[in-house]
């Protein structure tokens, strides 16, 4: 048995439709800018969308309250199809490669393997810090 929910109904909640607006005006105009950073012209579809959503997240924003569920939607699906394709990357770039050194080089970093000339297992080890008997009377 799992410890994790997997189907969770966790109801998810995404940003205020004005910052929203504000978000992708800022985007839109930064787009409609950047030409001329470069000498170019200004791009004046991009300029005027982003001046627009700025000038509705500020006085309208609830027209941009079916804009904003969609792009949730969108996060969520998105969310969905990342996070298992970056998890099995990650396990099959860094720990794969890294148990499999570890084994050709034989190392045995947990200590795992079967010793039958221990006597024991436990790892003896110096305490750092005043000796415990200076410590009886602490309060």
């Amino acid at each position: 048995m799992h410890h994790e929910h997997f189907t969770s109904y966790e109801s998810v909640k995404g940003s205020s439709e004005q910052s929203f607006g504000f978000l992708f005006g800022v985007i839109f105009v930064g787009i409609g800018l950047q030409p001329v950073l470069h000498q170019g012209e200004l791009r004046l579809s991009s300029l005027s969308t982003g001046l627009a959503l700025l000038l509705v997240a500020k006085f309208r924003p609830r027209l941009l309250q079916a804009p904003n569920r969609y792009w949730l939607m969108l996060a969520l699906m998105l969310s969905r199809i990342m996070n298992p394709l970056i998890t099995g990357l990650l396990f099959l770039c860094v720990v794969m490669p890294t148990s499999l050194l570890l084994r050709l080089m034989r190392k045995d970093v947990l200590r795992l393997r079967f010793d039958s000339r221990a006597e024991t297992y436990w790892i003896q080890r110096e305490v750092p810090g005043p000796p415990p008997k200076s410590m009886t009377n602490q309060f």
